[in-house]
């Protein structure tokens, strides 16, 4: 199993951003009612009151936090607020020295990741076009019949490591469709042990069930989150090393990779960890129980 320490995200390593904008960017010389909403560096803002020459960031009193904008939506830490576009959506970032890259909650039909050396420099990795179709095409009946099952998420790993790169992400659809991430996180990835067989994989259902006096019920569909219990074999000489990864990412979303078979990508999420035991049962190596929830 592995984890994706995110690399700390700022506004100044987005070169570019295909996303355009619902409202208008703050204007210092306009009057704006209550109720407007106005974008201003990375978020949404609402007046809350008749305003003039206030800036959002600073008057409280006068602007209360929406959500963050489009650009943004895909760098904030929460996987509920995405980057939307129609057709595709396309991200120049600075993303340093990485190793790793996760795309998390995603709509569309493709994905490619290319790598530079430098804003302008040479390509030094080029993904191709990743298809977001999981359906499993066995004959042609399926070819020509079975419905798109859209990835959810994405995990490039082993990727090449340069101090100035830049990495170029674009998801793709037919145009006019709506292209979505929900997070973009990047860095490197740490191996914490061997998942055993006995993992346990299940949801954290937020929906909700009503029944009435008359016994009609309804429902509200609402998010999940997945959760995954695992043991993780350790090596003995990996035993400090390995504690002191999960200790420095504790209150810390990752993406947790349960493993590389494309059978079993359902393991890996996004989340944070509840709990950590590690139990030193052998001379050569210990067992790590490990508990993920997923944010939704």
């Amino acid at each position: 199993m592995k984890v994706i320490k995110p690399t700390t995200m700022v506004a100044g390593m987005i070169q570019y951003s295909s996303t355009t904008e619902l409202y208008a960017t703050y204007s210092a010389v306009t009057a704006y009612t209550t109720g407007t909403k106005v974008v201003y560096g990375n978020y949404i803002y609402t007046a809350t009151t008749s305003t003039t020459g206030n800036q959002p960031d600073i008057s409280p009193a006068q602007w209360s936090v929406f959500g963050p904008s489009n650009k943004w939506a895909a760098f904030d830490p929460q996987v509920s607020t995405a980057s939307e576009d129609l057709g595709d959506i396309e991200f120049k970032v600075a993303t340093g020295n990485c190793d790793s890259l996760a795309l998390v909650n995603l709509t569309g039909t493709k994905a490619r990741v290319i790598i530079k050396d430098g804003i302008a420099g040479p390509t030094v990795y080029d993904s191709g076009d990743i298809t977001l179709d999981r359906a499993v095409i066995t004959d042609w009946y399926l070819y020509f019949f079975e419905p798109f099952t859209q990835v959810n998420t994405l995990v490039l790993s082993g990727l090449p490591s340069y101090v100035n790169a830049s990495m170029d992400i674009k998801v793709s659809a037919a145009p006019l469709t709506v292209v979505a991430i929900g997070n973009v996180s990047f860095g490197n990835a740490a191996n914490i042990g061997g998942a055993q067989y006995g993992t346990t994989l299940g949801i954290t259902d937020y929906s909700r069930k009503n029944t009435d006096e008359f016994g009609i019920t309804t429902f509200v569909k609402r998010s999940f989150s997945s959760r995954v219990n695992t043991k993780l074999w350790v090596s003995n000489t990996d035993f400090d090393r390995v504690y002191g990864v999960l200790a420095d990412l504790r209150a810390t979303p990752c993406m947790w990779v349960g493993t590389d078979d494309s059978n079993y990508q359902s393991l890996n999420v996004f989340g944070f960890y509840r709990d950590f035991t590690m139990d030193i049962q052998y001379f050569s190596a210990s067992m790590c129980t490990l508990e993920i929830e997923g944010l939704t």
